[in-house]
């Protein structure tokens, strides 16, 4: 879900003109287990949920179900062709 993390800042943000589909965006710096399982790195985070979110269906009642996290990251690469993370927010 998430991983140690220290909150920076959160926004509601309309999604169109009702009020309803509102959503409310997270930043975040999480500690995160590289591959080897070794070492922990920071990286800055994105999550999204709608406020009006109650939960789903038998094992999913009164947990969220439109929770979306993702890593930020910079759509323009480097030079050599790989991506630049935002990893200091």
């Amino acid at each position: 879900f998430i991983s140690e993390p220290i909150f920076v800042d959160a926004h509601v943000i309309p999604d169109g003109t009702d009020p309803n589909n509102a959503k409310i965006y997270f930043f975040f710096k999480e500690r995160l287990t590289d591959n080897s399982g070794s070492t922990k790195q920071i990286h800055s985070m994105i999550a999204r949920i709608c406020p009006n979110d109650t939960g789903g269906q038998r094992s999913l009642v009164n947990k969220w179900t439109t929770f979306l996290k993702a890593r930020l990251v910079c759509s323009v690469m480097d030079e050599d062709g790989t991506e630049t993370y935002f990893d200091e927010l």
